[in-house]
């Protein structure tokens, strides 16, 4: 490990504060809030203690015939409410990796809740004359699934809030009730992120009663949760909510990310065909009464259907749409006019492994030849050179005997398509317009944290949602039960998250600093986050120049298209 590597292994790291005894739990922490008084755990931890607040709620959204509105906060409460146990989630399809998260009940009107975790006074750690940093966590899960409980209460306050920083982890409508847009005023859709906004509100205005600093808020995000609170960061609705994010697998530049309104129609339409409507397709108020007319059981939107993860489309079901509301303008206009953030955004060496593992494909050199039409399609002028251009790039030193090499060579690809290529779109366009932003890349793994899903993988390596491990100590594919390297790496990660949680710079070493922010002539620079944490400047390869210049011709030949369709004066 060089000179800069190693200053973040300086401080020893305490095994016990996870191998060692269980915490004692008791349930009298209290707290005060603007709609009334809350009654949480105390964890107790060797050393010290952090107060659990579990489904606390900030908002509350219409059902039936007031579905498909904005949420509405929530009604002030008398005496002491009880917020010792998760609250229900949004509505949504079950999963088979529930065993390894916290399932628990499914509610449409009582879903927007939050858990709010706090350091006692003990910890001197980040506490400030202001108040502590505070950490908003908004999940992923491609805006159809997942809830607050699958990040656990114990992991959290153990590994995050030891640093003293405060941690909220919030829900919001998911799929069809969280996202449907008919691009009309009956139906504008963005609803989700409305409920984000109203989280992010309440928080804003009652953190203070809780030790936190309602001025220093750091938005984290994972995949879907982190394209979210992209959007949040650069709509005019929530300005001065946010002062940093954390992007972890997942932008608003990515192709999925945002999408027509119309193709939240086409995923409604099967829905409510499969629920008996037999209504004309152009008709959408007509679709969208029927829709508010269903019980929730059977808005439930799959992300496992035919084309889940169809690697020919692009966006998912259910997205975030521009609204000319939340969001008014293009994403690239609002980032340009959008209040400056800092930034840390990465991905894992391996974005698009989880998504080979969960889908039918395999990853083998026909996958990889029909990625190429997919993304280099026959229309665009020296398609046949572009095609023998990426080969080149992907399948050079590849043995194509060798199936985990070919493997490796066609989930690169996808993985760059997918995320990397946005994740660099991203650090390119926000450092150039004043913002600070640093870029990371997860290289560790250890090879027996994959449970099952090692069996559907043609070889392991970090891979989306993995980096979530070594930030809450909470395994997403199996039980997280690290050994002394998950130990290192957890506390790496915890304490840069938290470092730039206080003061936006993830460095806790100021002599040695490990990581500098994107140069906006090289956006490439990064750091390769591992055991030894080192910066370099050719992130993923740097592969993301050839799928620019593919980019730059597919929008010559769209500008080409507009202008010969102008009518003439």
């Amino acid at each position: 490990m060089g000179q800069n590597g190693s200053s973040l292994l300086q401080t020893p790291i305490i095994h016990n504060w996870i191998l060692g005894r269980e915490s004692d739990v008791t349930y009298d922490a209290e707290r005060s809030t603007k709609f009334g008084d809350i009654r949480g755990k105390n964890f107790h931890f060797d050393g010290f203690d952090v107060e659990a607040y579990l489904g606390v709620p900030y908002g509350r959204c219409g059902v039936f015939k007031e579905r498909f509105q904005k949420p509405k906060p929530y009604e002030k409460w008398e005496g002491v409410r009880d917020c010792t146990k998760f609250g229900p989630r949004s509505i949504q399809q079950d999963m088979v990796w529930d065993y390894y998260l916290t399932p628990v009940p499914q509610d449409e009107a009582e879903c927007l809740n939050m858990n709010i975790f706090v350091p006692a006074d003990s910890v001197e750690e980040n506490k400030t004359p202001s108040g502590r940093p505070v950490m908003v966590f908004v999940h992923g899960g491609g805006y159809l699934i997942h809830s607050a409980a699958n990040y656990g209460d114990r992991q959290i306050c153990r590994n995050l809030c030891r640093r003293g920083v405060i941690v909220c982890v919030i829900q919001y409508r998911l799929g069809l009730l969280g996202f449907l847009s008919t691009g009309k005023a009956d139906c504008p859709g963005n609803y989700g992120l409305w409920d984000q906004k109203l989280a992010f509100e309440w928080i804003r205005e009652n953190i203070g009663e809780f030790g936190g600093d309602s001025n220093s808020i750091t938005a984290v995000g994972q995949s879907a949760g982190a394209a979210s609170i992209d959007l949040l960061s650069i709509s005019p609705k929530c300005e001065g909510l946010i002062q940093r994010v954390i992007l972890m697998g997942g932008n608003a530049a990515s192709d999925w990310a945002v999408v027509p309104w119309k193709k939240t129609i086409q995923a409604a339409e099967a829905i409510a065909r499969r629920n008996g409507w037999k209504g004309d397709s152009e008709d959408t108020t007509d679709l969208v009464n029927f829709l508010r007319n269903q019980p929730a059981s059977r808005c439930r939107a799959a992300i496992f259907g035919k084309s889940a993860f169809d690697r020919r489309k692009k966006g998912l079901d259910f997205c975030p749409v521009i609204d000319g509301d939340f969001l008014p303008e293009p994403i690239d206009e609002l980032r340009q006019k959008a209040k400056k953030v800092t930034a840390i955004i990465g991905t894992t060496d391996y974005e698009a492994l989880l998504f080979v593992a969960l889908g039918k494909a395999q990853a083998d050199m026909g996958s990889l030849e029909k990625q190429l039409k997919v993304n280099i399609p026959d229309s665009l002028p020296d398609f046949v050179e572009l095609r023998d251009e990426a080969r080149d790039i992907y399948l050079r030193d590849v043995d194509s005997r060798d199936k985990v090499q070919v493997a490796r060579a066609f989930i690169r690809m996808y993985s760059d398509t997918l995320m990397n290529n946005s994740t660099i779109r991203y650090a390119e366009l926000m450092s150039k317009t004043g913002h600070t932003v640093f870029l990371y890349n997860l290289t560790y793994h250890n090879p027996n944290s994959f449970g099952v899903f090692a069996f559907r993988m043609p070889f392991v390596a970090p891979t989306h949602c993995y980096d979530i491990r070594y930030l809450f100590g909470k395994g997403m594919f199996s039980k997280f039960r690290p050994d002394s390297d998950d130990l290192k790496m957890l506390d790496i990660m915890t304490r840069m998250w938290s470092n730039f949680a206080r003061n936006g710079d993830p460095n806790y070493d100021q002599e040695n600093r490990v990581w500098h922010p994107v140069d906006p002539e090289n956006p490439f620079k990064h750091l390769e986050l591992g055991l030894q944490p080192t910066e370099q400047d050719h992130y993923q390869g740097r592969r993301a120049e050839f799928w620019r210049k593919v980019e730059l011709i597919k929008e010559m030949i769209e500008t080409r298209r507009k202008e010969l369709a102008l009518p003439l004066d």
